[in-house]
């Protein structure tokens, strides 16, 4: 549900925007994965982190994945927060991580979710402010040791 949440949301925005039309209401559906349901998401005024030097290795029976990469704040006097997780599964590199999974990154819990259509999701979130993103990387960004560009997005509380 997570996953096919966000295939929505950036389906929706990487075609034309028709024009605004007047509804009573839209049901937006719970993702019970997610920190808070994306209709509840709220962005933080102008704050924005960025997800840096991310790479994925994966064993070549797919069953075990690397992550690492860091979570630049921008905090004044942090330095950006180093993650690296192993992922299990089969395969690894579409397996899903939830928060019971309890995969802790410095200050951050850290869910994921992998789509078929060839992306993951990585939600680090700040239990204790409730502050997270929404950070998205296409499989040949990262795939095979490669180090995805930097990206920077909006903070959601």
């Amino acid at each position: 549900m997570f996953v096919k949440t966000l295939v929505t949301i950036f389906a929706a925005t990487a075609v034309a925007i028709p024009a605004p039309v007047a509804v009573e209401s839209v049901a937006i559906p719970e993702a019970k994965s997610l920190p808070v349901p994306l209709n509840e998401a709220k962005a933080a005024k102008g704050e924005q982190w960025t997800v840096q030097g991310l790479k994925r290795y994966c064993n070549k029976a797919d069953t075990e994945c690397i992550w690492k990469y860091k979570v630049n704040t921008y905090k004044k006097g942090t330095d950006p927060y180093y993650c690296e997780y192993t992922v299990r599964g089969s395969p690894a590199s579409a397996t899903d991580v939830t928060a019971q999974d309890g995969v802790k990154c410095e200050v951050f819990v850290i869910q994921q979710g992998y789509d078929a259509s060839g992306f993951t999701t990585i939600v680090p979130l700040h239990p204790s402010t409730g502050r997270r993103i929404y950070a998205s990387f296409e499989d040949w960004e990262y795939a095979n040791g490669h180090t995805a560009k930097d990206k920077t997005f909006n903070v959601e509380t």
